[in-house]
């Protein structure tokens, strides 16, 4: 079973959510683990070792107390003696940590459920210096809240009542807002319109934009003379807010690209070949189809060549019609589709080629993490590419990307390096990140 099947499969054995939640936590999605688990508990009672990683999740979370409570209760029940000093071990390393945060910054990160694909690793990075707790703001509500806010752009409500319904229902938010010093806001949509209509004047906030807000409405709705910063991902994305006529300070604009652990994806040489790799979330935006026509042309000279597409289909009627194209551009023999690939480093191994046809991207992992293993980027020049990727590396017509292709110009080492120098590495991502929070709280 794949890592995305699991969260939807109601009936894993007590082997197979352990084995689950655990998978998840070693890919840093933390709140994948928590609801695997959940899922398991509804229909069992006590069981210590999901306890204890539902007790680590917490503890990850910064719910302390709520982490040292459900260490207590295992400690408690359980019967094994080795065990029981293991549990004893966490309860005090808590009991320490409650009083170490005592001292610290609180951060409260805000996300909506299943939005925090990006986050984790950031928080693991940054929790030993300050006290971080995540927010996460349930599936039901967050649909509510962007019938709201598509209420107050189409002025259905004023802003008035808009800021006073959020104060009687956005009750997981006024949490966040009460308990912390500094509110970090995952990506610029709903929850930062309501977050910078409810921050208290002398909190700090700041908002993480990746990509797609940028085109949609929710900046213009937001209370920029209350958000402290706005990081973004690609530079580009300064022209299409100055385009929105935002008027948000230069200054409180921070570029933070996207960061990858280097240490997780294994670098060697690659060479000219002949399988190609696409690895995305197949939607209309990623453009799967320019792939096909380049592959179509690369078959022209030789019949060798493969398309390994790593990604699941988000949209059926674009799924129908890219099956369709295969088949009547006769690409049957040479497309592969894997689907969630759960190990992405070692699928990457024997391509030589990471193709992305998106026609608009914010800073995208499936590129750098290919270029971190020593793998040649072949890159649709979307707009705002030239400000990530060097002009070698982008192509503006099928031609140009078969070119790249089947020249047998190829340098591992360059690719590598480029990543590092760059300053895309999750190591890189971190310390920007404890930089803008300990300029917030001075």
């Amino acid at each position: 079973m794949e890592l995305k099947d699991a969260l939807k499969n109601q009936s894993l054995s007590r082997d197979e959510t352990i084995t689950y939640a655990k998978k998840y936590i070693e890919i840093n999605r933390y709140s994948f683990a928590q609801k695997i688990i959940f899922n398991y508990l509804r229909e069992n009672k006590f069981d210590e070792d999901l306890f204890e990683i539902l007790a680590d999740v917490y503890f990850f979370n910064g719910d302390y107390k709520k982490a040292k409570k459900l260490y207590s209760t295992i400690y408690k029940k359980t019967k094994n003696d080795e065990f029981k000093r293991h549990i004893c071990q966490k309860i005090q390393r808590t009991k320490e940590r409650i009083e170490l945060a005592k001292n610290q910054i609180k951060l409260a990160v805000v996300v909506n459920e299943d939005e925090d694909d990006f986050l984790d690793p950031i928080i693991k990075g940054i929790n030993n210096d300050y006290w971080v707790k995540k927010y996460v703001i349930p599936r039901n509500y967050v649909r509510f809240q962007k019938m709201l806010s598509k209420a107050l752009k189409n002025q259905i409500i004023n802003k008035k009542s808009y800021k006073l319904i959020q104060k009687i229902t956005n009750k997981k938010l006024k949490k966040a807002l009460k308990w912390a010093e500094i509110i970090w806001v995952e990506w610029a949509n709903e929850n930062a319109i309501s977050a910078s209509y409810l921050k208290p004047s002398y909190k700090k906030l700041f908002i993480r934009l990746h990509r797609y807000e940028a085109f949609d409405f929710y900046p213009l709705l937001i209370d920029w003379t209350r958000v402290d910063n706005l990081v973004i991902v690609n530079n580009y994305i300064r022209d299409i807010l100055d385009e929105k006529n935002l008027n948000i300070d230069n200054y409180k604009i921070k570029l933070i690209a996207n960061g990858i652990d280097i240490n997780r994806l294994s670098f060697h040489e690659h060479s000219y070949g002949y399988n190609i790799a696409c690895v995305s979330h197949i939607t209309p935006m990623k453009n799967l189809h320019f792939a096909l026509e380049i592959l179509r042309k690369l078959l022209e000279k030789d019949d060798k060549y493969m398309l390994h597409i790593a990604g699941n289909f988000t949209d059926l009627v674009y799924e129908k019609y890219i099956k369709q194209s295969i088949k009547k551009m006769n690409l049957v023999k040479n497309v592969i589709f894997y689907d969630w690939v759960n190990d992405i480093n070692e699928w990457l191994n024997d391509k030589n080629y990471l193709l992305s046809t998106s026609i608009c991207e914010g800073h995208p992992f499936n590129i750098i993490e290919a270029m971190a293993k020593g793998i040649k980027p072949v890159v649709n020049n979307f707009y705002g590419a030239e400000f990530s990727f060097d002009k070698n590396f982008l192509f503006n017509n099928i031609d140009e990307a078969v070119t790249m292709i089947t020249t047998d110009q190829y340098d591992s080492k360059l690719y590598h390096t480029y990543i590092i120098e760059k300053q895309w590495t999750e190591k890189d991502q971190i310390d920007k990140f404890k930089k803008l929070i300990y300029e917030l709280s001075k």
